[in-house]
């Protein structure tokens, strides 16, 4: 089930690109696209080169940025950036404690692309920090950047990764915003990479993009951790994340850490479903977040879980075609949804003889 119409009202990725226009526009896309006998411009989205070019292609056609994707680096998702951009553009409208133009925000690992920074900066034309710790990553990202004139916006620095926030903010400096969109993949001790199912299109990315120890869940674990000692210093804090395990636990962590003022929501794009999490140590009278737009959170029923004293998990075997408690419910959740079915969640107590 395709997802699309759940993308931010604004993302214009909400409609498909018109892929004929920018085949006869681009010669680079025209060399990956496939053209049936109807006329009908194709892409094979399994294919890593044609995201690259895909990707370069949209980013110069409806943002005029001009970025080259170096190869085994991560091909960024377009909607899906776009849809957590938009989502930092509706908290700070929110908030109404500066205008976009003016705000500053910090891109926790940033990458080789630099593609927050740039879309922020082209865009709304605000100041944005990048952090990296990977020195080809730093050196790429700095490019991109000096390579589309925003230098003056953007600033990419090397941190060496034993902290999030200490080695960027500074004591005289206030920053309205900062995001991050972690390493979803989990190291294991052998050494391989805990996976989940197979992505529709290409996979792209290096390891050291794509994994991180104890997951995405102990990177933003650390976050709102470290964010306590920063407090205002950062007026809005923002995360992304792959998992939906992850969601009801980072709730759960939240409000262990007394944090109240906070909000969730769902990024959706294509057939992929991501979330969001944004919290402040502002006062509610300030910015109240609780009350913040969302792009969509379906049902209510992460409110019941919250409630619940213990979450139940399953463990499927690992060659299933659902590998977790959470596929099975995005399946039937997706299903449901298409056929504009109402669900309505309870616990069930399974028993084994």
């Amino acid at each position: 089930m395709s997802l699309r119409k759940f993308m931010h009202s604004r993302n214009r990725y909400k409609n498909i690109p018109d892929f004929k226009q920018l085949a006869l526009l681009y010669p680079a896309f025209r060399n990956v696209a496939n053209i049936d006998l109807t006329g009908k411009v194709k892409l094979d989205f399994k294919n890593e080169e044609c995201l690259r070019v895909l990707t370069e292609v949209l980013l110069k056609h409806d943002f005029n940025l001009d970025v080259k994707i170096p190869p085994n680096k991560l091909v960024p998702t377009l909607p899906l950036r776009l849809n957590y951009v938009l989502w930092i553009e509706d908290l700070i409208k929110h908030s109404s404690f500066c205008e976009m133009k003016e705000a500053i925000g910090i891109d926790i690992g940033t990458g080789a692309i630099c593609i927050y920074p740039l879309l922020f900066a082209r865009m709304y034309g605000n100041r944005m920090i990048g952090t990296e710790i990977d020195e080809i990553s730093l050196q790429t990202g700095t490019r991109q950047v000096e390579h589309n004139n925003l230098q003056h916006l953007i600033k990419v620095l090397k941190v060496d990764g034993q902290t999030v926030f200490r080695d960027v903010v500074k004591e005289d400096e206030t920053y309205h915003f900062a995001m991050c969109n972690p390493p979803f993949f989990e190291t294991e001790e052998s050494g391989k990479v805990a996976k989940r199912l197979p992505p529709r299109n290409a996979p792209t990315g290096n390891q050291a993009e794509l994994t991180i120890q104890g997951g995405e869940r102990a990177f933003v674990k650390r976050m709102i951790d470290e964010s306590i000692e920063m407090g205002g210093k950062i007026k809005i804090y923002t995360t992304m994340f792959g998992r939906r395990s992850n969601l009801l636990f980072l709730l759960k962590l939240i409000k262990k850490r007394n944090i109240e003022n906070a909000t969730w929501t769902e990024f959706c794009q294509g057939h992929t479903k991501r979330w969001g999490l944004a919290w402040t140590y502002l006062s509610k009278d300030a910015i109240n977040l609780t009350s913040a737009p969302v792009i969509r959170k379906s049902g209510d029923y992460i409110a019941k879980l919250l409630r619940q004293k213990r979450p139940t998990e399953i463990q499927f075997p690992m060659k299933d075609k659902i590998l977790s408690f959470d596929n099975l419910i995005d399946s039937i959740e997706e299903s449901m949804e298409e056929l504009h079915v109402i669900c309505s969640y309870q616990r069930i107590k399974f028993a084994y003889r």
